[in-house]
């Protein structure tokens, strides 16, 4: 995932290490992911839950003379 367009809005909170281990470089999380959730489709005794938004929400949007992010847009 093309993370860099994210990277301004998170800047330095404690979310950002969680935005950088989805980055397509260097990720360390998604082998391990995909073994793991491979090995536990093996057993028989698992559920699945989904879960998804039912509302739109605001999109983000860079304010061009701050270089701010809002969700102030459309959905």
């Amino acid at each position: 995932m093309d993370i860099g367009p994210l990277i301004p809005m998170v800047n330095n909170q404690p979310n950002r290490s969680l935005l950088e281990s989805l980055a397509t470089m260097n990720s360390q999380i998604p082998g391990p992911q995909k073994r793991n959730f491979s090995r536990m489709l093996s057993r028989s005794d698992f559920e699945i839950f989904c879960f998804f938004e039912t509302r739109l929400s605001p999109t983000a949007v860079k304010d061009p003379i701050t270089a701010d992010y809002t969700m102030t847009s459309p959905p």
